[in-house]
Order: C-alpha cells, then structure tokens, then sequence
C-alpha cells in the first residue's frame, strides 16, 4: 500500500517527537498539525515543535538531523539554535520542519499541559485546547501565514 503524503508528514512529526523524547527532551506540536488535530480544516504548511528553552542543542539537533536525514546540516541546526532559540528546515519531501525553543509563560503551558492524540496511527502530543489558543493569540495575527519573519 502507498503510503500518502499526510502519513509521511504524521511519521516525521512522531519520529521527532520520539527522538526528542529518548533524549528526554520535552516537546509539543504546533500549528499546522495541531489545529488540524482541533478540526481546524487547513493545509499543510509546516511541522512546528517546542521544545524546552534549556534543551542541549546538540541534542535536538541530533534528533532532527537523524529524522530528517540532514547529518550533514547537524552543525548549522545547533549554530541556529544557539544564536536564535529557533531553527526552520526544509527538508526535500516534507513541508517546512520548525524547532522553536520555548520563551514564554504561554509556550511553557503549552509544555506542561498537553494531551496525546493517535492520528492515522501515529501518537502524537499536542498542547491542550486552552494552552493552544492562548498560544495561538500570541503570534499577533501571523497565523495562519505563508512567510515565517524570524523577529530578533
């Protein structure tokens, strides 16, 4: 059986949150996935995660690379979230990859106060409803949005 492009876009996202979990990373889906999880009929831009803010880089890196098939980018992922708390790949096969590293007392919730959902087969955790709108009222109307402006 061929395998759709929403099954690929669900397995990343579960590979990442796997990944970073072994780690002991602690992570939730944003955005995309997460609205979609909520009935919110969209497309597929991109696969957002937080991550905590004291995450070793390296780490989330490694995960990322190792999902994503992107070793030879592990250095530049880890230069990004050093400088920047935040991270946006583009790997081949899959919509735009983005880690961002928790900054506030909202994304914090979103970490604390998740749910795990099976979608397709894959269990994947998603902040819960509340913890996702208020985060979702932070982003100033930028979302839903085409262009990602990473402020300083």
């Amino acid at each position: 059986m061929e395998s759709s492009l929403l099954d690929m876009i669900l397995y990343k996202a579960w590979r990442i949150q796997e990944e970073l979990e072994l780690y002991g990373i602690d992570n939730v889906l944003l955005n995309d996935i997460a609205s979609i999880a909520y009935g919110v009929p969209r497309l597929f831009f991109e696969t957002r995660i937080l991550v905590e803010k004291d995450s070793d880089n390296r780490l989330v890196g490694e995960a990322l690379a190792t999902v994503l098939g992107m070793k030879n980018y592990l250095g530049d992922i880890v230069n990004r979230l050093d400088k920047e708390g935040r991270v946006a790949l583009n790997p081949l096969v899959t919509p735009v990859v983005y880690i961002v590293k928790a900054s506030s007392r909202i994304e914090y919730a979103c970490l604390e106060n998740t749910r795990s959902i099976d979608i397709s087969g894959y269990r994947i955790k998603i902040p819960c409803l509340e913890e996702y709108i208020a985060y979702l009222y932070t982003l100033d109307n930028l979302y839903p949005y085409i262009v990602d402006t990473m402020r300083s």
